[in-house]
């Protein structure tokens, strides 16, 4: 039988926030913004962690394909 997280589990992965302090303000919004106005945009994450990033960006574009791919999952994965 499968477990859920541990109690107190503490989730390091990064959000839309972080993504944003570390390689420009509201990057990867803008890009999908001008990408939307031409054609249909997928978006795959490698090393995404538990998709933190991925989920937010899904509830500001929902219409966006998303992708998301770990070496190995964490044990909240499971």
């Amino acid at each position: 039988m499968a477990k859920g997280p541990k109690r107190g589990h503490f989730s390091r992965s990064r959000s839309l926030e972080d993504f944003s302090r570390k390689f420009g303000k509201d990057i990867l919004q803008k890009l999908i913004q001008k990408a939307l106005s031409k054609d249909k945009v997928r978006v795959l994450e490698i090393g995404c962690g538990e998709g933190r990033v991925l989920m937010e960006l899904k509830k500001l574009f929902p219409n966006i394909e998303l992708h998301g791919i770990n070496k190995s999952p964490w044990s909240a994965m499971k």
